[in-house]
């Protein structure tokens, strides 16, 4: 008898125990939740004196009336997520945007929206080829990626349309990838002037692309993977659901309920051998790779690629430029193999400045959002500004008649389904927003990138904290100080709210205070260099993880002055 009552009392001790630490664990992973995204919230800071100067006209407009409902309340806080899980939500939403309107190579990546200045006749045309650091991966504006920001310093830095640049990326490739793009057919239509490699730690190793998609029997038209398919593994995806074993089940469905962050923690733990889809090399394989490049059964097949694209490009230059981060650095023989085949390694010194000036435990400062380690502008702009420091050595610009140019207003978009056309020489931009089109269904996400499923989210909401579109001005065009009025035509809510988004020099995205913009009301707004465009959002805030995420339809339009 006293044996069971030890035994008994030691149980009921240990659960106390036991749930008294998941609850501290609980309460833990919650305040580093909330400290992470705070630090990154800093980057989306709003300037609440941002509108100064700006006028608000009011009067009837002629269109097609949406069909209209009272909005209720008009909320002006702006509240950042502090959920990771939202945040992971948002960033699958971004990446299937890009993945539905850019899709692979070896088709040039677009801005979304083409540019007079982009087809200019005697432009030198560079030809950047990368991965997902030149796809533009968890990017919200895609003139925030290094060889956008290469085309904008290179304009500002010489005449407007000078110089032309290209890309061609897709995420999770290597050099082989590179390789393959640079067909002798593509050189051939691209016809570049230079070709420009932005060449990360892995991309010598094996691509994950091969052996991903390797046994997908349905592949998207001109891509070498099925669409949406090679980042999602079965057994990861029932390992996360709490399908494939006893203690993932116990922690999805039962203590999940009492301890949600507790749960998700250890079950990513247990799972986390699962979430690349069939990767041939082990991390200890990988580390070895890295730290003794020259004696990996993959060294031959690198050199022999470089070579091979040395061959494809005939007699245009190419060049490597090293997108290092604080944890992705080469040995010097990795980049010995383009010198000895007759490449340029460009130097970098501003991307190792910041770098050196980032602490190893600040990195994600650099991120591009709180659920993605991609770079964000501050180290884009590194990339790109070793990129020009080499251009405009080894190739000065041709003057071109850029001042005569006529440029398109809008460069991207977010949602991408959206609907738009141009008027007035291209003066003048229409914006109509419906989620119920078959283009804005096809563009929605209902999971994120480790497969987990979601309501269906079809605008961008976290970043803004609120579902909102972002309209992105060209940056070519606001090289000078500019006026544009913004005219909401109709809207499904009488009122939605705008903000301008601006970045400061150290990559810091600010947002206006928000502004009220009525049904039939138009807004006089001021951009210059420093101007990305503006957002405009839902009457109220919230990006509820368990809700759909929609916004209800609108008609804009965007006038230059």
């Amino acid at each position: 008898m006293r044996t069971r009552i030890i035994v008994l009392t030691f149980l009921v001790l240990f659960s106390v125990l036991g749930a008294a630490a998941a609850a501290t664990y609980e309460l833990s992973l919650a305040r580093n939740d909330r400290n992470a995204i705070t630090e990154q919230a800093q980057n989306y800071s709003f300037d609440q004196d941002g509108t100064a100067g700006v006028n608000i006209e009011t009067g009837n407009v002629n269109t097609v009336p949406i069909q209209g409902q009272n909005s209720g309340a008009v909320e002006l806080d702006v509240n950042i997520p502090d959920s990771i899980e939202i945040w992971h939500r948002e960033n699958a939403y971004m990446m299937g945007q890009l993945d539905r309107r850019q899709r692979l190579a070896p088709l040039p990546l677009g801005n979304h929206v083409s540019s007079p200045e982009d087809s200019e006749q005697g432009a030198f045309r560079i030809l950047v080829v990368g991965d997902s650091y030149v796809w533009g991966f968890g990017q919200f504006d895609l003139d925030r990626v290094w060889h956008r920001r290469l085309a904008t310093f290179l304009s500002e830095n010489g005449e407007p349309g000078g110089y032309e640049v290209m890309a061609i990326g897709h995420g999770g490739r290597s050099i082989v990838s590179y390789a393959n793009y640079l067909t002798e057919d593509i050189i051939r239509t691209l016809n570049p002037d230079l070709i420009m490699v932005g060449f990360l730690t892995n991309d010598w190793m094996p691509d994950e692309a091969e052996s991903i998609c390797s046994a997908l029997e349905t592949r998207a038209p001109g891509t070498d993977c099925a669409a949406s398919d090679w980042y999602i593994r079965e057994d990861y995806v029932k390992c996360m659901s709490g399908e494939s074993n006893l203690l993932g089940s116990f922690l999805q469905n039962v203590a999940k309920k009492v301890f949600p962050r507790v749960a998700n923690e250890f079950t990513e733990r247990i799972c986390e051998s699962k979430s690349t889809p069939d990767d041939p090399l082990s991390k200890n394989e990988r580390t070895a790779m890295q730290d003794n490049p020259e004696s990996s059964e993959f060294w031959a097949l690198y050199k022999e690629t470089v070579k091979k694209i040395r061959v494809q490009a005939g007699s245009i230059p190419v060049a490597v430029l090293p997108l290092s981060t604080n944890y992705l650095v080469h040995k010097d023989e990795v980049y010995q193999v383009w010198r000895d085949a007759g490449f340029d390694v460009i130097a970098n010194p501003a991307t190792k400045k910041l770098l050196k000036s980032v602490q190893a435990e600040d990195e994600k400062s650099l991120w591009v959002n709180p659920a993605d380690s991609h770079p964000n502008l501050l180290l884009n702009n590194a990339y790109a500004r070793d990129a020009l420091a080499y251009v405009k050595e080894k190739f000065p610009t041709k003057q071109n008649s850029g001042a005569d140019q006529k440029m398109a207003l809008v460069s991207n978009f977010s949602p991408s389904s959206m609907y738009y056309k141009t008027e007035n020489e291209g003066n003048q931009v229409i914006f109509v927003h419906d989620a119920d089109t078959e283009a804005a269904k096809r563009q929605t996400v209902s999971n994120d990138i480790r497969g987990i499923t979601r309501l269906p989210q079809q605008v961008p909401c976290a970043m803004y904290g609120r579902p909102h579109a972002r309209v992105v001005l060209n940056p070519q065009v606001l090289t000078k100080d500019t006026k544009m009025k913004v005219t909401l035509e109709d809207s499904e809510n009488t009122t939605l709210i705008l903000s301008q988004v601006t970045y400061d020099t150290h990559g810091k995205q600010l947002f206006s205070k928000p502004l009220q913009l009525q049904k039939g009301s138009s807004v006089v707004l001021s951009f210059n260099a420093e101007t990305t465009g503006f957002v405009i959002g839902a009457p109220t805030t919230g990006c509820n993880l368990n809700s759909k995420i929609s916004l209800a339809p609108f008609r804009m339009t965007i006038e230059k002055f």
